[in-house]
């Protein structure tokens, strides 16, 4: 009996403890930031931040429009800045029903920190465009004065490749 009881708590305490972990938490691993964020900081253009982007994104421009892209995944990354508009009041709003009107689907929501300290709010959601399912993350940040959001579209289909690497870039912002 002692056998069995000593192998079963050391398989169970191992998985307790990886169930137990906050997932805010692991975004902020530093396997994720070290391994697959580039090593210096990008400004994203027209907004004052900087970040450090998952490996292989690119800048691009089109029209007013300045963001990077992933060519191998349809991924893109935008920011924009909203001067004269506090942090608080632009997410207090936002819910399910905003979303589903405007055609996405919220699939999750999570207040989170930037590295800095800074309060954000992130908002994952799903839209189709053009048969394809999109997953859409909204990462909003600021405070009284301004907001800063940062977007991400990518096909749903490569989720569990690029969401958490995607979140842990965004809470690298320096804005």
């Amino acid at each position: 009996m002692k056998p069995f009881l000593l192998y079963l708590s050391l398989f169970l305490v191992p998985a307790l403890s990886i169930s137990g972990q906050n997932y805010t938490d692991s975004l902020k691993s530093k396997l994720y930031i070290e391994k697959d964020l580039d090593t210096v900081y990008s400004e994203i253009v027209n907004t004052g931040a900087k970040l450090r982007l998952p490996l292989y994104f690119t800048a691009f421009s089109q029209d007013d429009h300045y963001g990077y892209v992933h060519i191998g995944t349809a991924t893109t990354i935008i920011g924009q800045k909203m001067d004269s508009t506090a942090f608080l009041s632009v997410t207090a709003n936002l819910n399910k029903e905003v979303f589903l009107r405007q055609g996405a689907e919220l699939l999750e929501e999570l207040d989170l920190k930037t590295l800095e300290g800074r309060p954000a709010k992130m908002y994952i959601l799903r839209f189709t465009a053009d048969k394809t399912a999109i997953n859409r993350i909204m990462f909003f940040t600021g405070d009284l004065n301004s907001t800063l959001l940062l977007t991400a579209n990518y096909p749903e289909l490569f989720s569990e490749l690029l969401k958490d690497v995607i979140l842990s870039s965004f809470i690298t912002v320096q804005y």
